[in-house]
């Protein structure tokens, strides 16, 4: 979550309504489904991985974009630099 700060950006996932046995959401973390879950009246509000992957994916750099392009450029400047 790193790069979300560096954005200045702060994006908090959905929380997924889930009617299910504690039992049940406890395995869902275990098994990598669930990072979080919290108790409200007769359901869970669940943060999933696919929630945060979902925000991860949406700040991190495309290959194609700009700021990519210049870091790509930055690092064949100092190779070729090193190299002379």
């Amino acid at each position: 979550m790193a790069a979300v700060a560096e954005l200045g950006v702060f994006d908090v996932p959905f929380a997924e309504i889930v009617r299910a046995s504690i039992s049940s959401l406890e395995q869902g973390q275990d098994s990598g489904i669930f990072v979080d879950f919290r108790q409200r009246d007769s359901h869970y509000e669940c943060i999933t991985v696919a929630g945060v992957q979902e925000i991860i994916e949406k700040v991190r750099p495309s290959p194609v974009s700009p700021e990519m392009s210049e870091l790509v450029r930055e690092k064949r400047f100092c190779h070729s630099e090193k190299s002379n």
